[in-house]
Order: C-alpha cells, then structure tokens, then sequence
C-alpha cells in the first residue's frame, strides 16, 4: 500500500494491470488463450491474475442477492452456484500453484476456460 502512494509510476502500472485483467472477463476465448499464453510465462503473472480473480468472485458473491439472505427457496441460484464452483477452483489452483512445480500454461488454459464459462453466463 505505501508502494503505492510513494511510487505514482508503480500506481499506474497497477491500475493498468488491473484494468487490463477486468477486460480479460469479458474477452472471447480466443484472446483468453493468448493471455495464458503469455502470461504465465511471467514470474508472478499467473499468481496475480488468480489473486485478481480470487477477489472479483468473492466480491461478486458478497455482492449476490441470495448471499444476503434475499433467496427463500433454500436453493443456491444457478449462477450463484457457479460463483462457488469457480473460487473452489480458484482457490485449489492457488494452492497448486503455490505447492507444486506444475505446468504453469495449462493451469491458466483451465482457469481462463473456466472463466470464459462463467462469463457467456454473466455470473462474474
């Protein structure tokens, strides 16, 4: 946090990063498979677009209706489902990642798919 009140050079990279990694949500598959490709290449890409991707879905499942109580049926809805799925994955790759020496393009590959999924069904 300090970094990046001290470093405003460091702020605009971050912004820019983070701005570059939310259009990656609605990107075609195609320009998903792209960014893996290059991006988990980088030392701490591929950690920080699943730390990116960690949070947006907490967020939106924070931000659910039905994660407030508002759904009475007792059902998860279909996309609220699909949230919990998604972070389990998230979370699990994370934990991968972190723990093994694995192959850091396909893991991103299935985590792009993933959300590519997720995506087309306007969960996240």
């Amino acid at each position: 946090f300090f970094q990046l009140v001290r470093d405003m050079n460091f702020s605009r990279a971050a912004r820019d990063r983070f701005s570059r990694l939310g259009k990656l949500i609605r990107a075609d598959i195609g320009e998903k498979f792209a960014f893996s490709e290059k991006e988990s290449r980088g030392a701490g890409r591929l950690e920080e677009l699943l730390d990116f991707l960690i949070k947006k879905t907490r967020a939106a499942l924070i931000g659910s209706p039905a994660s407030r109580g508002e759904n009475v049926s007792g059902k998860l809805p279909a996309s609220l489902a699909d949230l919990v799925s998604f972070l389990k994955l998230l979370l699990y790759h994370n934990s991968v990642l972190a723990s093994y020496a694995v192959n850091r393009r396909l893991l991103a590959d299935s985590v792009l798919f993933n959300l590519h999924l997720l995506s087309r069904k306007n969960a996240i």
